[in-house]
């Protein structure tokens, strides 16, 4: 995340390519369709100035983005944002929330 990409690697390690739409990811997961779905609970106008916390999702293939979902509201300031992510068969979104040490669904409509 530091890097702010997301990189595409063989199962060898090998390089095959890398998206620098998804934000600073703090985790991932990837359906059957190639649909990547990225937590970014990391980016601030002093970490990564420009971007916002939040899910992305988009294209694995050509690395667009087609959804952005911002934090939930909380007391803190900034809402908070998941760090671990992960989808269910129905399209449901899961994010692990570390600060507030829950798990937060994203019901799909």
């Amino acid at each position: 995340r530091h890097n702010h990409r997301v990189q595409i690697l063989t199962k060898q390690g090998a390089f095959l390519s890398e998206h620098h739409d998804f934000g600073r990811s703090s985790g991932l997961a990837i359906d059957r369709n190639d649909v990547i779905y990225t937590a970014d609970s990391e980016s601030t106008e002093r970490s990564h100035p420009g971007w916002l916390k939040g899910i992305r999702i988009g294209s694995l293939r050509d690395g667009k983005v087609t959804m952005f979902i911002a934090p939930h509201k909380t007391d803190a300031p900034d809402g908070a944002m998941g760090e671990g992510i992960a989808i269910d068969a129905a399209g449901n979104i899961y994010t692990a929330e570390a600060n507030l040490r829950g798990v937060t669904k994203y019901v799909k409509n």
